[in-house]
């Protein structure tokens, strides 16, 4: 039995990733449209929850696939990436609120629908989600990484050796002098002498 050849996806990468975007800026109006709303400081742990849940549907590398990969590095890299979405929730739901206070006009947005925006977000970016790199082109982009980073070593280097160079190249200033004082010296030598033998004389 022949297998069928995979479907080409009907969305454009660049479409794709436009509707990404999209997806996730919706999950961060949630919290802003909520601070715009006037809600209490209460209502941010519901939005922590479905921000975490989105870290954990768009990120499962996050997560060991044995038991014997949770460890406390993996831990403290899960807790680090809880206290971000948190620190996100934080802000927009402060930058909400700041703005509300600024044009003194709040809208009266039920919860429920800053809420929604926030956790529709999540099955629009797990639908959108750009397809993965391919092992072949994620070598590509470290090989590509490595030579841009040699090259611009390079020219670190040659800019830091260009002023050694210029100052071994410039022409020394008492060099140039000396041939003209010994050029003095020996033209006022004769001079010396016949102002001495006058003297004697």
């Amino acid at each position: 039995m022949t297998e069928s050849p995979p479907r080409e996806d009907l969305i454009s990468p660049r479409l794709r990733n436009w509707l990404f975007l999209i997806a996730t800026a919706l999950l961060y109006m949630g919290p802003l449209l909520a601070g715009l709303s006037d809600y209490g400081w209460g209502v941010m742990p519901f939005f922590v929850v479905v921000f975490l849940v989105w870290l954990a549907l768009m990120r499962p590398g996050l997560y060991p696939a044995s038991g014997s990969g949770w460890t406390g590095r993996t831990w403290a890299a899960l807790a680090g990436w809880a206290a971000v979405q948190v620190a996100l929730v934080i802000f927009c739901f402060a930058v909400g609120r700041g703005v509300g206070g600024v044009l003194g006009a709040l809208p009266a947005l039920p919860l429920w629908l800053t809420l929604g925006l926030s956790t529709i977000a999540i099955p629009l970016a797990r639908l959108f989600r750009p397809a993965p790199l391919t092992p072949e082109m994620e070598a590509f982009i470290d090989a590509a990484t490595r030579e841009l980073d040699e090259a611009s070593r390079k020219l670190d280097e040659a800019a830091a050796a260009a002023p050694d160079a210029a100052a071994k190249t410039a022409p020394d200033a008492t060099s140039d002098t000396a041939p003209e004082q010994d050029a003095g010296e020996a033209g006022s030598a004769p001079a010396q002498a016949k102002a001495k033998d006058k003297g004697d004389a």
